[in-house]
């Protein structure tokens, strides 16, 4: 062949190394940068057209892009309080950019990254959507008037809310089953219980039969049904299909995938990830999605569950732990019966069902249930047993109840300091308070709702205004708030409206009591911070020390406190006092969170510059300079222990939480990390020490909560919630942990087990 006959060569594709360098360093300045042909298009773009080679997983840039940056991004424009402030323009842009994140997640369901990807992206609670609730879905066709329910149709998600048509999120959703999504997880979900060889197996036993070990251990075969009613006596171990190890679930001719290599091998948390993402805006779904992709699915899972842990004893922390999956599955499964209605289950398209499922389909039960499940309140769940303890003892199962009823992110929550009742705040405009206590004759607690918002005459004005922050004074009598409407407020414990403390020009992002209990500050966006007195709701003093947002507040004594802010300062005011007493400058970046310790004696603040930095008022540069996160610290913790606590025995310690998923202990006298707490996979955004502190608890977007020994550094016990925890927060006694969750969910963990065996 002559040199002008043979085919051209591809062009290799190069990813954009010079962009994603540009971006690092923007996001680290939180700026990200979402115009047309600027870095995060162009690396979405790139990353787009190497995922289409399959050329994505060798190219070193990339992997990089996927691990770091990319993660980051849509975290910070997804979640930022400021998305209300972006002009229209960069709101379409941001737009833009989720739908070709939305495209490079359909092509990459088996990886656990985008799957956490997709699920920031369609949940309907994150600033984004929340703010663009009101939009219209533009340029999208929509089902022809009479068209049968169950025809496959280009139209995935729809909205039938004319007040609030989410028109973006359905148009995300509509992207997402264009580009395959749908047939993806059905894609995936073969491959997870063995109906479907990886790429691998199939080139490796090209020449070979399959095996029955190689099929779908999940769903039986119709012999293995025939034997199973001919044998009741005839048991199947939980622990051999559904929960098995990778070496035991997968031949060792087959490549596992790594969706389901993220979850140890248990088939039904892989599932449950997969699915995970549509959790939130199931309401959206049209019934083909739901009734061909979803249902089968459900509907397979949840019936083996139901029969293999029939009699098999729970205290297998891995059966637990498919317990745990198998209830957020069934709970899926039923807001998706009520979202839909009735669905006409003779349909003359059964067949066209079966033979889109796969080779094994015609086994798998379709038909939707018509139970229905008691809506709001709250839900007792078993929690799965944590895998690992330095103690040679069977860990308990937790106790978890589910407080359900806000209609947004439930940001922050807090325990009266004498009673068991919790606080809780949300993106939906209220505060509530429940009742926890043993004594409560009801199983379901009614809260009392606390709301902030104002009511509005124009429809188009969104009136949701997310409370901030939540402190108890040291009585127990009075709660305070702070909302993004820029009030602070004072609440009694039966729910009444004490004070409205008004003075911000805009948003609240903090708020303490003094330790008294006769004053309180807040502090926001306007730069300002407050001191109130707590009888009259009467402001007493303004201070303007700082240039730029005031993040965090915390008092040193009853009549001081510290204020830091993203101009990188750090500023001590006194009451009657007009210029700060104290600065303390050292951070390169914008300062998350400031606290004093139990004392009052030591400062501690973490920076976007991943540092954690000790102050002391007698010395002007920091007494230590604690760097070892690879990330931003978001917020940090005193141990509740050292001389003048009730646990003087016990040293002093600070606990610091990043975005680079880790938390680490510090030992405050020599300034050494002494424990590096490394199992959570997404960044780490609240941690509270035990009462006694004996324990660390910390909640992260990977939808876990953890608990860790303080003296040895090791996991005592896990928990999986329904998604992201903004907040955790112990009870006085500790015996009870809160997680507040970004569905809107909070949870309680009923912790009195796990000190039964521990002490």
């Amino acid at each position: 062949m002559s040199m002008t006959e043979q085919e051209p060569v591809p062009e290799e594709i190069s990813f954009p190394l010079g962009k994603l360098t540009n971006l690092e360093k923007k996001i680290t300045s939180c700026v990200v940068p979402v115009l047309p042909e600027e870095e995060l298009e162009s690396l979405l773009i790139a990353a787009t057209e190497l995922a289409a080679k399959g050329e994505d997983v060798n190219d070193p840039g990339c992997q990089r892009f996927y691990n770091d940056a990319l993660t980051l991004s849509f975290i910070k424009i997804l979640t930022d309080d400021t998305v209300p402030s972006w002009n229209e323009n960069i709101q379409q842009c941001v737009r833009s950019n989720c739908e070709k994140l939305v495209k490079l997640c359909a092509m990459k369901l088996d990886d656990p990254i985008f799957l956490n990807l997709l699920t920031m992206a369609l949940n309907p609670y994150n600033k984004f959507h929340t703010f663009n609730a009101s939009k219209t879905c533009e340029g999208l066709t929509t089902p022809a008037s009479g068209q049968e329910s169950t025809q496959k149709i280009d139209v995935y998600a729809q909205s039938g809310d004319h007040g609030s048509p989410r028109g973006w999120l359905v148009h995300l959703i509509n992207v997402f089953g264009e580009a395959g999504g749908f047939d993806k997880i059905m894609e995936r979900f073969e491959i997870i219980v063995g109906f479907k060889k990886t790429e691998l197996a199939t080139s490796v036993n090209n020449e070979e039969e399959d095996s029955e070990d190689q099929k779908m251990d999940v769903i039986e075969s119709e012999d293995q049904k025939v034997d199973a009613t001919e044998s009741e006596d005839r048991q199947v171990d939980v622990t051999d299909s559904m929960i098995s190890s990778p070496e035991s679930s997968l031949s060792s001719r087959f490549e596992p995938p790594s969706l389901e290599m993220s979850t140890g091998g248990n088939k039904v948390m892989a599932i449950w990830n997969l699915l995970k993402p549509l959790a939130h805006c199931h309401d959206l779904l049209m019934p083909y999605p739901v009734t061909f992709c979803l249902f089968p699915i459900l509907r397979s899972v949840l019936d083996l569950v139901e029969r293999q842990t029939e009699n098999v004893l729970t205290r297998d922390p891995r059966v637990a732990e498919t317990l745990n999956c198998y209830n957020l599955l069934k709970s899926f499964e039923i807001r998706l019966i009520e979202s839909l209605g009735p669905i006409d289950e003779n349909t003359d398209n059964d067949q066209d069902v079966n033979e889109e499922i796969g080779p094994n389909s015609e086994l798998i039960d379709v038909e939707v249930p018509t139970n229905t499940a008691p809506t709001g309140g709250a839900e007792s769940l078993s929690a799965p047993i944590s895998k690992e303890t330095d103690q040679s003892i069977e860990m308990p199962g937790i106790k978890a109840t589910v407080l359900k009823g806000h209609e947004s992110e439930a940001f922050v929550c807090a325990w009266n300091p004498s009673t068991d009742l919790l606080a809780s705040g949300s993106g939906d405009s209220t505060a509530r308070i429940w009742d926890m206590s043993d004594n409560n004759p009801t199983s379901i607690p009614n809260p009392l709702i606390l709301k902030h918002c104002f009511p509005r005459k124009e429809p188009e004005v969104h009136t949701y205004r997310d409370v901030t922050s939540l402190d108890w004074n040291c009585a127990g009598d009075q709660l305070a708030t702070g909302s993004y409407d820029g009030y602070a407020r004072i609440w009694s414990t039966d729910g009444k409206l004490i004070s409205t403390l008004a003075q911000h020009k805009g948003p609240i992002f903090a708020l303490k009591w003094n330790k008294s209990g006769n004053y309180i500050t807040s502090a926001g966006v306007d730069s300002t911070t407050i001191i109130w007195d707590a009888g009259s709701g009467q402001c007493i003093q303004q201070f303007r020390f700082h240039k730029a947002p005031v993040l965090d507040v915390d008092w040193q004594t009853n009549t001081s406190f510290a204020s830091c802010s993203t101009d990188q300062i750090i500023h001590v005011g006194q009451l009657n006092v007009q210029k700060p007493i104290k600065s303390f400058l050292g951070h390169t970046n914008e300062i998350k969170s400031i606290q004093w310790d139990p004392q009052g004696q030591l400062l501690a603040s973490g920076s976007d510059d991943r540092t954690l930095k000790i102050w002391s008022m007698d010395r002007d540069t920091c007494v230590h300079d604690l760097q070892g996160h690879s990330k931003e610290i978001y917020t940090l913790r005193w141990s509740p222990t050292g001389p003048g606590t009730q646990n003087p025995n016990m040293n002093l310690m600070i606990a610091s939480a990043s975005f680079d998923s880790t938390v680490r202990l510090w030992d405050v006298e020599t300034g050494a990390c002494v424990h590096t707490l490394t199992k959570h996979k997404q960044s780490v955004f609240s941690i509270a020490f035990s009462p006694d502190g004996k324990f660390l608890a910390s909640g992260s977007f990977d939808d876990w909560v953890h608990i860790w020994s303080t003296r040895t550094g090791s996991l005592v016990h896990s928990y999986n919630t329904t998604g992201g925890i903004y907040g955790v927060s112990w009870n006085s006694t500790g015996t009870k942990l809160s997680a507040s969750v970004s569905d809107g969910n909070v949870f309680v963990l009923d912790l009195r087990k796990l000190y039964d065996v521990i002490g």
